[in-house]
């Protein structure tokens, strides 16, 4: 139907057609779908970056929490 309704120039139906092959990634060339794929691994590798960023300065609060109690007390003593 997309090849006869481009040969009988038949726009609406072709182009109807042809986004709803489009939105399948009928159209994605390997290169393409490769492209997307390592994007993706880097999108989740940076949000794992993230979240040990994350991870690492609570910590580092927690540490100087703890280290600024410790001077408080001796300061006391």
């Amino acid at each position: 139907n997309l090849i006869v309704s481009l040969i009988e120039n038949n726009q609406l139906t072709f182009y109807n057609i042809y986004e709803k092959f489009d939105k399948l990634n009928i159209y994605n060339s390997n290169w393409e779908n490769e492209m997307s794929k390592k994007l993706s691994n880097i999108d989740i590798g940076i949000k794992s970056l993230m979240k040990e960023i994350g991870t690492m300065s609570d910590n580092i609060i927690n540490a100087i929490d703890d280290l600024s109690y410790a001077t408080k007390q001796s300061n006391n003593q």
